[in-house]
């Protein structure tokens, strides 16, 4: 699974979250989404508040753009760990509310008809997979 963390500007967290990371707050503030596809904000915001939360913001097609809106204060969004962890280190972004972790599957799907052609691109996905995914016992956070 590729691992998540819900994020924003530490000063967004100041203006939107003052009393904590609740339906209503999410509702109100800003959320950065990829696309019309993208539902892990909606997700996150579930498992985080046990409400389906009508959330609003700005859609922003690209990963690098999403972080840097997110320094920028332009909203909260969840991004992938690898990408965001320097900035938190930094203190630019900071995690989101009491259980900012989400873990998306990740998938690999060939034709048995190419699997042959893709056996050395199988495993050299599998084993990348490794180092940079998360296993599924180890979704703990």
């Amino acid at each position: 699974a590729l691992e998540y963390i819900a994020t924003c500007a530490p000063e967004f967290i100041n203006t939107w979250f003052s009393d904590g990371v609740t339906g209503v707050a999410l509702a109100r503030a800003p959320a950065l989404i990829f696309d019309n596809k993208d539902s892990l904000q909606q997700a996150w915001a579930l498992k985080e508040t046990g409400e389906t939360v009508a959330l609003t913001g700005h859609v922003l097609p690209s990963t690098q753009a999403f972080v840097a809106a997110a320094q920028a204060g332009m909203g909260w969004g969840m991004n992938p760990a690898a990408l965001v962890q320097d900035a938190i280190a930094l203190g630019s972004l900071s995690p989101l509310g009491a259980r900012p972790f989400f873990y998306t599957p990740l998938y690999w799907q060939i034709s048995r008809r190419l699997a042959p052609q893709l056996a050395a691109l199988t495993r050299a996905l599998k084993r990348q997979a490794k180092n940079a995914l998360v296993a599924p016992q180890d979704q703990k956070r």
